[in-house]
């Protein structure tokens, strides 16, 4: 072995001394050095042999990467990476592997380096070594190695560090742990990217770091300054590319269902309301992704509350299981799933609108009546609020509603939040911000499909009346509908009992 070692070290030792000069001067004569070492290395097949020459001839290889002569630079890349694959899992010494890392982390940098396709090279030696030879190496020297090449301008070489990514939360999940919101900012960056395969494999990492540690997850609905961008889950819903979409919504029931508990119901509440929306996408494939992930995450809840000997036995029949398990998430979650959907459903973009507020009843489907009740001015304020600003969400505020009053069966809750909108103080259009035949037209509509679907007392209906024929309300009648004017006459003569 070490005869072989010497035989080649000798033989490409003339060939490095010509290497030495690394502008473009003599070109032909560099070349020929440069395949000569390479044929000389090509002969090698033995890990030990690999492993000596990486040691003995490394210094000298970071100096052909110099080389203003792109085939020489690519070349040495090239032979540096043969070596090492060759090596395989045969201990190098860390002080050369440091340096190796330290050189990729330079010629990374695309101002050094030009050439994108000798930094694909690169990347690949990174990952080689991460694969090989993690043990021998701190985690910190592929940190910085990611941080440069997640920014790379070249999409393969950001491909790669998604790649990258991946690997390192394998080798390094206490890194991970550690580094939680610099790894996610990586993250980040592959996720904005324009190109449709770099953000798929933005989501992969995104998994991947995690299913490591969920330290960081906040990070992805949170304004993002320093990049001044709005918070990057909630824009995916969105995202022009099918593929993209059902990956997000798949990986987001993963995360879901392979988090423990306590990560499981801390961050539900931001995760659930996506995948609710995600289940009325336009894609017949998406949408399916959406409803196997909230199956599989309910099937999981199920799981819990049996764990945690608050159902007896798991139900057989999965309709059963899946009813059980959502009401429950959405239980732990309702404060913060809601507050989300309410926010989301008077997107000023109708059809992002409608999603939001289809996503809201299924929410609504599974929620308890308590929370409900807890909740109610919130909710029934949106509403008013969203059937006020645009008539194209009009049968989904119904929709939800009649969800609403399924549990709530009597009007006067209702009536304690509408009829206060029609004094004077509210009728104000700076108090309501909008004008007061709106908010009226509003309240009336409101009343008239409640009354159809809720308990009617002898005592609400003097409510009604009598928030009707107050003498203030007279002064708005001209301003009004002639169909509102017919239901206000409805109501004041006939409301249902």
């Amino acid at each position: 072995m070490a005869t072989e070692i010497e035989e080649i070290n000798n033989t490409v030792s003339p060939y490095f001394s010509v290497l030495e000069d690394t502008s473009a001067k003599d070109r032909p004569a560099k070349r020929r050095a440069i395949d000569g070492i390479k044929k000389s290395y090509s002969q090698v097949k033995s890990p030990s042999v690999a492993n000596g020459l990486i040691e003995n001839t490394t210094y000298s290889l970071l100096i052909c990467v110099k080389s203003e002569i792109e085939s020489v630079r690519e070349t040495s890349v090239h032979i540096l990476k043969s070596l090492i694959a060759i090596n395989d899992k045969e201990p190098i010494q860390e002080t050369t592997l440091v340096t190796i890392l330290k050189a990729a982390d330079k010629r990374l940098d695309q101002s050094i380096e030009h050439t994108e396709e000798i930094r694909v090279v690169w990347m690949e030696l990174v990952i080689m070594l991460l694969e090989l030879q993690s043990s021998n190496i701190k985690a910190a020297h592929f940190m910085d190695i990611l941080q440069t090449a997640v920014k790379d301008p070249f999409s393969e070489v950001q491909k790669l560090a998604s790649n990258l990514l991946c690997l390192f939360t394998i080798k390094y999940p206490k890194m991970v742990d550690y580094a939680c919101n610099r790894m996610i900012e990586y993250v980040i960056l592959l996720l904005l990217h324009k190109h449709t395969t770099i953000r798929s494999s933005g989501i992969k990492a995104m998994e991947a770091v995690l299913l490591t540690c969920a330290k960081g997850f906040h990070l992805l609905f949170e304004y993002n300054e320093d990049l001044d961008k709005q918070p990057i889950i909630p824009s995916l819903i969105y995202d022009p590319s099918a593929l993209v979409r059902q990956q997000l919504f798949t990986t987001l029931g993963n995360l879901l269902c392979e988090w423990s508990p306590r990560d499981r119901y801390e961050h539900g509440d931001k995760i659930l309301p996506v995948i609710l929306s995600g289940a009325f996408d336009e894609l017949p494939a998406v949408e399916s992704a959406c409803q196997s992930a909230l199956t599989r995450v309910a099937d999981i809840c199920v799981h819990d509350l049996h764990d945690a000997e608050i159902l007896k036995e798991i139900p057989i029949d999965a309709s059963v299981r899946k009813t059980i398990g959502l009401k429950h998430l959405v239980h732990i979650c309702y404060d913060g799933s809601l507050n989300y959907l309410l926010d989301k459903s008077t997107d000023f973009v109708v059809s992002r609108q409608i999603t939001n507020l289809s996503a809201l009843k299924l929410f609504l489907e599974y929620a308890s009546a308590d929370d409900l009740v807890r909740t109610f001015d919130k909710l029934m304020n949106c509403l008013v609020l969203v059937f006020s600003s645009s008539h194209a969400a009009d049968s989904d505020v119904f929709e939800i509603l009649s969800i609403i009053s399924n549990q709530l069966h009597v009007i006067d809750i209702y009536l304690d939040i509408l009829l206060p909108k029609l004094d004077p103080w509210y009728l104000n259009e700076e108090i309501s911000n909008f004008p007061a035949e709106v908010v009226i037209t509003t309240v009336i509509t409101f009343l008239e499909y409640l009354i159809t679907v809720t308990e009617v007392s002898a005592h609400s209906t003097d409510r009604i009346k009598k928030a009707l024929q107050r003498p203030h309300f007279e002064n708005y009648k001209n301003r009004l509908s002639s169909k509102t004017k017919q239901s206000i006459a409805a109501l004041n003569e006939n409301v249902v009992l």
